[in-house]
């Protein structure tokens, strides 16, 4: 149990960062207060598990503790869809940044064989005129 909170933990520490909005702070705030009243009843709990009581862990289980639990998970719930909200958002702008990126691309081509084309036209006139004897005007 002790591997599985610290991986809890770690994940948590590095979740934190990537908060960017008071929303999302406050509500991870909120979970933050809610597990730790959670993880506080687990002594509770085991205290009556132990001497047998279990009726009197059974109440403190069901009771107290998942109320607290279904709290802590809202509240991680909403994070979860505000971040997954926010992905498909970037994924939105991403497809269109794509989208504008190959319709650039044809346009680009374009102005490139122009400029191509242009150059070249204008050495094979300047090649002709010189051939010619005609010295070509200088631009």
């Amino acid at each position: 149990m002790t591997t599985v909170l610290e991986q809890f933990e770690e994940g948590r520490a590095k979740f934190t960062k990537l908060i960017s909005t008071d929303d999302q702070r406050s509500l991870d705030t909120a979970f933050d207060a809610l597990w730790k009243q959670h993880t506080a009843l687990n002594p509770k709990l085991f205290a009556p598990s132990q001497d047998k009581q279990t009726r009197e862990a059974q109440a403190l289980l069901n009771g107290e503790m998942r109320d607290v639990f279904e709290q802590a998970s809202a509240a991680l719930t909403t994070l979860a869809q505000i971040y997954k909200f926010g992905a498909h958002l970037s994924n939105e702008a991403s497809d269109g940044l794509h989208a504008n990126a190959l319709k650039l691309i044809p346009g680009a081509g374009a102005v490139m064989m122009t400029v191509v084309a242009t150059v070249t036209a204008r050495r094979f006139t300047r090649g002709v005129q010189r051939q010619r004897g005609v010295e070509p005007d200088t631009v």
